[in-house]
């Protein structure tokens, strides 16, 4: 999570920052990936600078307000538990970071996020110091979004959907500025992968 914080203090006066990830298991062995940011144009105009690709690998859409990256990759999940975010190749900001996938059995995967980190105010960034009140205006409404979906949601410490099949945690960014999203410790949810059917098939969940 320290990534999350080094980010929030960089963007500070760029603000207009989001970010979505998305595991979405599709099946006992397969699970797919979506990792979507978008930035203030300021921010991109600074970023595309550099040699790098700002959105290496995914479909990037530039507006004359923002830049939008969208990166989907399907993999194994025994690839997914190896390294959540298949995207990121250096230090840089990681929504992934401080996510862990562990297999149950066949049937159950748990997902957990730590997010003790961002609950401390010891953590806000020195930049924002006499600046507090601006940077929580330019943040306001922006957030960092994670969500679990699959065949069934069993139990999750998120927000689960109407029907069933989705677990989602909305991660204030203004409460980053100051240490008090008002979070869980982490981001817990157990999913199952699939329909499950006993007795010849006469009692499914």
């Amino acid at each position: 999570m320290r990534a999350i914080l080094s980010l929030v203090a960089v963007l500070t006066l760029t603000a207009c920052f989001d970010a979505e990830m998305v595991l979405d298991f599709k099946d006992r062995e397969n699970v797919e990936t979506t990792v979507t940011t978008e930035l203030a144009r300021a921010l991109y105009d600074m970023s595309s600078l550099s040699d790098q690709d700002p959105c290496e690998n995914g479909i990037g859409t530039l507006t004359e307000e923002s830049f939008t990256c969208v990166q989907s990759a399907t993999m194994t999940i025994d690839e997914a538990i190896a390294r959540p975010n298949p995207f990121n190749e250096s230090e840089e900001f990681d929504p992934s970071e401080g996510m862990t996938l562990t297999r149950i059995d066949d049937n159950t995967m748990r997902v957990s996020v730590k997010l003790d980190e961002l609950n401390n105010p010891d953590n806000t960034p020195e930049q924002l110091d006499g600046m507090g009140d601006m940077a929580a205006a330019a943040f306001a409404g922006h957030s960092i979004i994670f969500r679990v979906r699959g065949y069934k949601i069993l139990d999750t410490t998120g927000t689960l959907s109407e029907d069933g099949r989705e677990a989602s945690l909305v991660v204030p960014i203004t409460g980053l500025l100051t240490g008090n999203t008002g979070l869980p410790p982490a981001f817990e949810t157990t999913v199952q992968l699939e329909k499950s059917c006993a007795f010849l098939g006469l009692f499914c969940d």
